[in-house]
């Protein structure tokens, strides 16, 4: 396990590395696909305690927001969580419909991730000049 996880972190890390040297799309690509990653992880996580979150609503929210962010900062925010906040809503109430009586914890866990990998990346981005003064 830990093996696995050196090697992922030496073959993440110059890729990292040299998007922030980069800065601009290359940066904004790589936070995307990492922020993904992280989306994917955690509904792993989850669906391995015996829920079944939506997890590719996870990572595509993750990866939608952080474009969102470097396209107008949070400007889009509101409306791309509202949209993936209904769209959970719809599919776990489908799975409600299937017979799964944990539809509502799913969603929480659903909409709680797409929260939670967005906080992540609410840092002040490189081109942010404003927050520096």
């Amino acid at each position: 396990m830990l093996i696995d996880r050196l090697r992922v972190l030496f073959v993440l890390l110059p890729i990292g590395l040299a998007a922030i040297v980069l800065g601009g799309i290359p940066y904004a690509l790589a936070v995307t696909i990492i922020l993904s990653l992280a989306a994917v992880e955690y509904s792993r996580l989850f669906h391995s305690g015996g829920y079944r979150p939506a997890g590719f609503l996870v990572a595509i929210g993750a990866g939608t927001i952080a474009l969102g962010r470097y396209w107008n900062g949070f400007g889009s925010a509101s409306w791309i969580l509202l949209v993936l906040v209904m769209l959970s809503m719809v599919y776990h109430l489908l799975q409600y419909e299937r017979g799964r009586d944990l539809a509502g914890t799913d969603f929480g866990i659903t909409v709680g991730g797409i929260l939670y990998i967005c906080l992540l990346y609410t840092s002040p981005s490189p081109r942010d000049r404003t927050r520096s003064r």
